[in-house]
């Protein structure tokens, strides 16, 4: 007696699986996984050229020297900075201009959908589909007409961590001088910079603080972020991977 004979249902099932509206509905359901997975990750790819074109133009400006005209020229977006929730200024100079750039909205307020409902193996899921926040923040700040300081704000989520909503976090600005308490690295010679790390997580995020007499060495990776974890398979997990070239200064 044949295989078929012994069960037929399972021979009938067999048919249909093979038949061709099963296939066609396989294409289906693999395009709807496979395309807006793609569309995610271009538009990550998208967010990265945004990123680094703006903190290469912030990068441009220096301290003391700079116009708000070198600015504007430098980052066209910039706006006065607008008040805190409860009305305050953040500005501690005599003008201060911001701008910010985001992934997309959409994906943002899905995550902090998830991360409000604590559900880490969603949000993994969603994460390796390729539904990723990240979020630039950038600072120009002026007194007598030219820039006093500069500063950008770079975070990521990951799916990595032990809560689904925190994210890989990079921070860089000017400063006039390192304080002689700072904690993290600092440079010995000069007290040129200085590189702090998270205390709980030193891997998730780095405040990097840069004096004018910070090497060119320095100054040039730290705002030269790369984003390739973003739109990678598995996402950003540290920020060793959007600095690469500071890793073994932060550690």
């Amino acid at each position: 007696m044949s295989f078929r004979e012994l069960f037929p249902a399972t021979s009938w099932l067999w048919r249909k699986l093979r038949s061709r509206p099963a296939r066609r509905a396989y294409i289906w359901a693999l395009a709807t996984l496979i395309v807006p997975a793609i569309a995610l990750r271009i538009q990550a790819f998208v967010f990265e050229a945004r990123v680094l074109s703006m903190t290469h133009a912030l990068s441009n400006l220096r301290v003391g020297v700079s116009s708000k005209a070198d600015a504007l020229a430098q980052i066209r977006t910039l706006r006065t900075s607008q008040p805190d929730q409860y009305g305050g200024s953040r500005c501690g100079t005599e003008e201060c201009l911001s701008t910010g750039i985001t992934t997309s909205g959409f994906m943002d307020s899905v995550l902090r959908t998830i991360g409000r409902t604590q559900n880490r193996s969603l949000f993994r899921i969603l994460s390796w589909w390729g539904i990723r926040g990240g979020y630039l923040d950038v600072h120009a700040d002026f007194t007598s007409g030219k820039v006093s300081s500069l500063r950008y704000l770079l975070m990521v989520t990951t799916s990595h961590l032990e809560q689904p909503e925190e994210v890989v976090v990079v921070a860089v600005s000017s400063v006039q001088h390192i304080a002689a308490t700072q904690r993290g690295f600092v440079a010995e010679d000069s007290r040129a910079y200085s590189i702090d790390t998270a205390r709980k997580s030193p891997t998730q995020s780095v405040g990097i603080r840069l004096t004018a007499q910070a090497p060119i060495e320095i100054v040039r990776p730290a705002f030269d972020p790369r984003l390739a974890c973003l739109w990678s398979i598995t996402g950003c997990q540290t920020w060793h991977e959007i600095l690469p070239s500071l890793e073994r200064l932060g550690t």
